[in-house]
């Protein structure tokens, strides 16, 4: 069974439905989080929009921070894979 994150309280409700479907299933669960890397102009373009916030959308750590969590979250339910 597959899952997206985003990082979001929505995303993160669709991984504790899916982890726990994946149980009763006793299927595995994948977690993903799809991101691409920003440009100069991009990262510049988020700091100013979204000022302390910008961290939530540049570079791969904040896609791995979503990841953690969500499979934080799914880890009573299911079999970690990510």
């Amino acid at each position: 069974m597959l899952v997206g994150t985003d990082g979001s309280d929505s995303s993160y409700r669709a991984v504790d439905r899916a982890a726990a479907l994946a149980r009763d299933a006793a299927a595995k669960l994948v977690i993903v989080c799809a991101y691409h890397s920003a440009s100069e102009r991009e990262v510049a373009a988020a700091n100013e929009a979204l000022g302390d916030e910008a961290y939530q959308v540049v570079g791969s750590s904040p896609a791995e921070d979503s990841l953690r969590t969500a499979a934080d979250r799914a880890t009573p339910w299911a079999p970690r894979t990510w």
